[in-house]
């Protein structure tokens, strides 16, 4: 590149109105941005059916929500629908027993037992309290058919 054509082009970017223009490229360029990055966090997602808790009946029931709404829903007690009936989960304390052929239920902690004191009684899994000086018990949904 000569000289001349070096000068003439300086000249033009030290101008004010080639200024403007870039800023205003920039601008632009940047609302674009961030007006694509809402409009991909707007992408509504597939339908999720849930099992969602209705206060004034006590009762659970299914719905169909939104993707985008799955989270809010999990975090207020909502859970996901897997054919069972909107019946919830109940949870029971385990006492585990090895007999030589495996581990078995041997029985059942107090039915007030919280997940909380079950997780203390445990001598067997990591993070267990051991306080039942050496059994073992877990925290699982007790099954509904038996």
């Amino acid at each position: 590149m000569d000289a001349q054509k070096f000068d003439g082009i300086a000249r033009t970017l030290a101008t004010g109105s080639s200024r403007r223009s870039v800023l205003r490229g920039l601008a632009g360029g940047a609302l674009a941005a961030v007006g694509l990055s809402r409009a991909a966090q707007a992408v509504p997602m597939d339908k999720v059916d849930l099992c969602h808790y209705d206060a004034d009946t006590d009762t659970y029931h299914s719905i169909s929500v939104s993707g985008n709404a799955l989270d809010a829903h999990l975090a207020h007690g909502d859970f996901l629908d897997e054919g069972t009936g909107c019946v919830p989960a109940v949870y029971h304390c385990y006492w585990l027993s090895n007999q030589g052929e495996g581990w078995i239920i041997g029985g059942f902690a107090d039915e007030n037992t919280t997940e909380a004191e079950c997780i203390a009684l445990d001598s067997c899994s990591p993070g267990g309290g051991g306080q039942s000086g050496g059994g073992c018990y877990q925290w699982s949904p007790v099954d509904p058919d038996g």
